[in-house]
């Protein structure tokens, strides 16, 4: 698929139906909602992006398993290394590129969930 049908689904993703906006959405979306990759500010309004992944984590399903960016304004090397080690797999600082963000979407959804560095 091309970067710019990747961009495409994400502002689609971000504007209609598959949108997910909380942790408990996410939560209760993801038994549904099977996406290749999960995208979550780390700063959410209810529950902390830490604590959505750190739920996800702990699913008893293959949902557990999903690839994770944490797309965040947190962007100290800190709180990389907070999101690597709470479960993510990519930390991007924002404002991000939306072709860097692309390719880390791109390079989750066709790889074995191994740690990235971005």
């Amino acid at each position: 698929m091309s970067a710019a049908s990747h961009w495409r689904g994400i502002q689609r993703a971000a504007t209609g139906d598959e949108r997910i906006g909380i942790a408990q959405e996410a939560l209760t979306n993801l038994q549904i909602f099977k996406p290749d990759v999960l995208l979550s500010d780390i700063g959410l309004p209810v529950e902390s992006g830490y604590e959505l992944i750190h739920k996800v984590r702990s699913l008893p399903t293959e949902a557990s398993k999903i690839p994770a960016i944490a797309l965040t304004a947190f962007a100290t090397e800190e709180d990389r290394k907070l999101s690597l080690a709470a479960g993510f797999q990519v930390h991007l600082a924002k404002p991000v590129d939306p072709d860097v963000l692309i390719e880390a979407i791109e390079r989750l959804a066709n790889s074995n969930n191994n740690s990235e560095n971005l």
